[in-house]
């Protein structure tokens, strides 16, 4: 199955990196310096003339196109898509950039934020028990929790930040932070607190997931109801929508969607939220590989093998059809293999 897109055009490379560099709000000087200079600092080509090359593109496109495009790690080819296909491309890229770079601090290194995280968990907890709060509640604002637990507001905000990962709170810009109302997010916290720490916390995280998926791609396919299929459908159904129009941010979100809807489909409220918290965490503080259109095409037609197998009700295909999708994807996101077979 080919993506429908336009032929590919090298006319569209100065067009395209022009809406690259935007998006990483980078000046020119500064997109220079980052992805056309070699390890000792030696640039490519000229300020004036990258300018020039903004402007009317030329003969050194291709090779430009390729410089960039191993630094940051994907096809030439993706550089020559059409400017509206590469834009929802550069979106999701640039996304999961912004994503491993806001939770940085989510990897157990800072020892501050821990503790912090550990701290407002129980209190918000504690809270709610007593009756101080109620699922929903909005909280005190950040410079009131800062005075009342003596931090500063940075940190304060890391920790939200983390709390926010994990389920526990709705941060609403402008409108403040306020407790989730989900009670299962409660029950998972002390694991999903216990994925952040340590220095295999993504190994760890990646041997959980790749067992749960198994097992509730397996239980999807024995106790799925028509409604439950006609769900996983509707969800299947937008992804292909999103696939073959050649929106691939859209597409990346109902990847996950759609692995969390089998997990519906399954009919154990315990393994879907434990999906739903390993594979949020994996998706903020993994070490992710850079998707490309081969790649995609390959999800693509994988997702679709399993919704077969569920819909056909063979728990034991959709099991081996889970398997074999998560080491490739493990594969494509350069992250470790774990599996119980």
């Amino acid at each position: 199955m080919n993506i429908n897109i336009n032929e590919l055009n090298k006319e569209n490379i100065h067009h395209n990196i022009v809406s690259l560099r935007r998006m990483l709000k980078l000046s020119q000087s500064a997109f220079i310096e980052t992805y056309l200079s070699d390890e000792e600092g030696r640039k490519m080509m000229s300020n004036s003339k990258y300018s020039n090359f903004e402007r009317l593109g030329g003969e050194d496109s291709e090779a430009i196109a390729a410089a960039i495009a191993k630094k940051i790690g994907i096809e030439p080819s993706v550089l020559m898509l059409d400017p509206d296909v590469f834009i929802a491309y550069a979106e999701a890229m640039v996304k999961t950039e912004e994503q491993k770079e806001n939770y940085s601090f989510a990897t157990g290194q800072n020892s501050q934020v821990e503790q912090l995280v550990r701290i407002l968990s129980d209190y918000i907890s504690n809270s709610i028990m007593e009756g101080e709060y109620k699922l929903g509640d909005k909280l005190p604002s950040d410079r009131d929790l800062a005075a009342k637990f003596g931090v500063g507001r940075t940190a304060l905000r890391e920790a939200l930040k983390v709390l926010s990962v994990l389920g526990l709170i709705d941060i609403r810009p402008g409108q403040g932070t306020f407790i989730c109302k989900n009670t299962s997010n409660f029950f998972m916290m002390p694991l999903s607190w216990s994925f952040l720490v340590g220095d295999e916390s993504v190994d760890q995280m990646i041997e959980v997931r790749n067992v749960l998926e198994q097992k509730s791609a397996q239980l999807a396919a024995q106790n799925a109801t028509e409604e439950d299929i006609e769900f996983l459908t509707k969800v299947y159904e937008n992804s292909q929508e999103a696939y073959n129009t050649g929106n691939f941010k859209d597409f990346l979100d109902y990847d996950m969607e759609f692995h969390l809807a089998i997990a519906k489909c399954s009919h154990n409220p315990v393994i879907q939220n434990l999906l739903f918290t390993s594979r949020s965490l994996i998706r903020q503080i993994s070490k992710s590989g850079m998707l490309t259109l081969e790649n995609l095409k390959n999800i693509y037609v994988e997702h679709g093998i399993i919704y077969e197998a569920i819909k056909n009700k063979d728990s034991y295909g959709a099991s081996q059809k889970m398997i074999s999708h998560l080491i490739n994807s493990c594969t494509r996101y350069q992250l470790p293999h774990y599996f119980i077979k």
